[in-house]
């Protein structure tokens, strides 16, 4: 961080946008006479990116704003915004300094861009933030995004009006992020949501806020895995979500699993997902009354894609007013059990009756959805429901399903045949609470079976899912070496940029977890300077 006091109420006209000794951020305009502060609210901790925005209307104080990821940070106003005159002057635009030079920031500036003329909205703000690798919103007269090589003089601009406000490298130099060994996390994971679950450090993923009076960021203080939540919350008492959509395939399965933080007033009636709650086959989870408030919980549950889009809503499982729910580690896998959900009756499944049992295939007493399968075998061996499920030998799953016993101690599921060793799984003689039981497998042969009863009165079941491999995250500081030899081969692009080939090659070590799974994809990594690059994966 740095110090910027005594510019904003100096003799000179202009503006600046600083951070002060506590990591709070300012923007200060001055006509060399007065001068208007807007002053931020939340410190920022060292080490950490977050995107700013700054807005000023000389007309609207009501528009003069301090944006911190997508969300308005004002704390207050200092000075009169019809006292400030002309501001014109003759200095020079710095990025990292005042124009003289003065109070340099030491840290790190992934981009930057300005607009003349243009009052961002808190909307423009938040598209900002979460897509944060574009050209920003409302055609910024000037976009320098430091793609450029270590060793230019120069910055280019690449906003669209072509203004070519090129900045110029003034005393020192300039590093890119990964040429000295900095290096970044990635996650390799089968999870579909295709963009960051854990919503890491630049921007808040693919969620955005459900409705005008829902209010979602990341938060680092309140977090269950890795170093970072989604916080969702409201500003007018009712429930409040956020909003992301997915691709699917209609007539699929699809297991939901994410953790969960109760705000302080938790509500039974408020949701806590929502999965196209408009089409045929949405789901809706609540959360029970016992929950307690500021407590994490582990959210699993199946559905069926009804269409090719699917819209998940995450709630803050609160109706009062301000008050916060947190989600964290939220993935979605495509699930291999069909009627994974147990929405559909025998009939309209793959399960199937051996022997006799006794069994309600439409009861009511679900874990979420509307429906479960209820199953009392009188004889185990020969009275069961079971199903066959397709897997690919040698490749990693997880088989996940939420059992509850009747009136005594009768829950049990049995995985064979893929599973090598015939896997027994009991759900612990719970008859109040739906319990998770999991197991993970390699695939020994092409076809997991999955067999279901009650030893000898009742048990239910409900959300069973058979998915590859859940999400393994790995640190780049460990299983990644970059290279110290700045580059090998240099070239020039059709768009006249300079490119270089570095020699070593990054090496990543990924271990047990191969490649043949084609669901897996490879997201979050950073290697700057290069914006793009080829995945080589020895086998």
């Amino acid at each position: 961080t740095s110090d910027q006091a005594g510019t904003a109420t100096g003799t000179t006209a202009g503006w600046v946008l600083y951070i002060d000794t506590v990591g709070i951020l300012h923007f200060a305009v001055n006509d060399g006479v007065d001068a208007y502060i807007i002053n931020g609210t939340t410190p920022i901790p060292e080490r950490e990116m977050h995107n700013v925005v700054a807005t000023y209307d000389e007309s609207d104080a009501s528009n003069c704003k301090i944006y911190l990821d997508g969300y308005d940070d004002t704390a207050s106003k200092t000075g009169t915004l019809a006292s400030i005159g002309d501001c014109s002057n003759a200095l020079v635009f710095s990025i990292g300094a005042e124009s003289d030079g003065g109070v340099p920031y030491d840290g790190f500036i992934a981009g930057a861009a300005v607009w003349d003329n243009i009052v961002l909205t808190a909307a423009n703000a938040l598209t900002i933030a979460t897509v944060p690798l574009t050209e920003p919103a409302g055609s910024p007269t000037a976009w320098w995004t430091f793609y450029d090589l270590a060793a230019s003089s120069t910055v280019d601009d690449e906003a669209t009006a072509a203004n070519s406000l090129d900045l110029t490298l003034v005393g020192g130099t300039t590093t890119n992020f990964g040429t000295h060994s900095r290096v970044t996390k990635a996650v390799l994971t089968a999870n579909l949501l295709g963009f960051d679950q854990l919503t890491d450090t630049y921007n808040i993923g693919g969620w955005t806020a459900g409705d005008a009076a829902s209010q979602i960021k990341k938060d680092k203080q309140i977090k269950k895995l890795g170093n970072t939540s989604l916080r969702v919350g409201n500003t007018d008492g009712t429930q409040a979500f956020a909003r992301a959509t997915v691709t699917t395939i209609a007539g699929v399965e699809y297991h939901f699993r994410g953790w969960f933080r109760a705000p302080v007033t938790p509500s039974g009636a408020a949701q806590l997902v929502d999965v196209d709650t408009t089409a045929a086959l949405g789901i809706t989870v609540t959360q029970a009354g016992t929950t307690t408030g500021g407590t994490w919980y582990e959210i699993e549950f199946d559905f069926e894609a009804a269409d090719t889009s699917t819209t998940i809503d995450l709630g803050s499982g609160s109706a009062t007013n301000a008050e916060y729910g947190y989600w964290d580690s939220v993935q979605l896998y495509k699930n291999y059990v069909d009627t994974g959900g147990f929405e559909s009756n025998l009939a309209g499944s793959d399960w199937a009756k051996t022997g006799l049992p006794t069994v309600d295939d439409a009861d009511t007493d679900e874990d979420t959805g509307t429906l479960s399968y209820s199953v009392n075998s009188d004889d185990p061996v020969t009275k069961y429901v079971s199903q066959d499920v397709t897997v690919v030998v040698g490749i990693d799953y997880t088989f996940t399903g939420r059992v509850k016993c009747g009136t005594v101690d009768s829950a049990v599921v049995v995985l064979s045949g893929a599973q090598a060793t015939t896997t027994t799984l009991d759900n612990g003689a719970d008859t109040t609470n739906y319990v998770t039981v999991r197991n993970r497998f390699t695939a020994a042969t092409t076809t997991l079976t999955i067999k279901i009863y009650g030893d000898g009165a009742e048990a239910f079941f409900d959300n069973f899912s058979v998915s590859k491999i859940n999400e393994r995250r790995y640190d780049f500081n460990s299983l990644v070496t970059m290279p110290t030899i700045q580059f090998m081969l240099q070239f020039t692009d059709g768009n006249a940029k300079t490119n270089q080939i570095y020699y070593p090659t990054a090496k990543i070590t990924l271990g047990e977890i191969g490649f043949t799974n084609q669901d897996f994809v490879v997201h979050e990594i950073n290697v700057i300077p290069l914006d793009s690059f080829t995945y080589i994966v020895e086998t």
